[in-house]
């Protein structure tokens, strides 16, 4: 019986060692993080010129970008920790922010938030209704590299502590307003 044991651990340690081995090597001249997913939109922009970004320019890539399928590539190499947000907005949704304010961003499907710098759209010129604001982030993992259309809400003000209703807020003899706790 031991002997039979013995060769059943054999088997299952070559076996559990055959599955770590990697089935090919990669090299790269760039360190970053990969991304398995590739859709074929990782060259269509020019990010040199991101902060020129026009309306209509900016809706022709959102149309690029929904047609867009997953690649056979093995993925990508995301080798730079910069990167946008790009949002079309009316001139009221900027009238609070400014060019180089600092917002935080939240991701619809993710509980992560975002710190982002206001790269450009925020100051329009009269007249003006839309425009494409661009927030740029440092932050990056293989989550955000993966990306490519997500719904986005900027955070201009944060709280902490309970919402009650109003209902439930009393005031005292000397005018200050309280909440019965239990």
């Amino acid at each position: 019986f031991s002997k039979v044991k013995q060769n059943l651990e054999k088997k299952l340690n070559s076996i559990n060692l055959d599955s770590c081995k990697p089935n090919g090597y990669i090299s790269t001249k760039e360190s970053g993080i990969f991304s398995s997913y590739s859709d074929g939109c990782e060259t269509a922009f020019d990010y040199k010129n991101i902060d020129k970004l026009d309306v209509k320019t900016f809706d022709k890539y959102i149309s690029q970008a929904q047609k867009a399928k997953k690649t056979d590539s093995l993925g990508k190499l995301v080798t730079d920790y910069e990167w946008y947000f790009a949002c079309k907005v009316s001139a009221d949704d900027v009238k609070n922010i400014d060019d180089g304010d600092i917002l935080n961003v939240a991701l619809k499907d993710s509980d992560k938030v975002i710190e982002c710098e206001v790269i450009s759209g925020a100051t329009l010129d009269l007249g003006v209704k839309e425009s494409v604001l661009i927030l740029r982030s440092s932050e990056m993992d293989s989550e955000i590299a993966s990306m490519r259309l997500e719904d986005i809400e900027i955070r201009f003000n944060e709280y902490t502590g309970f919402k009650v209703p109003s209902s439930a807020i009393h005031i005292n003899d000397k005018g200050e307003k309280m909440v019965y706790t239990l």
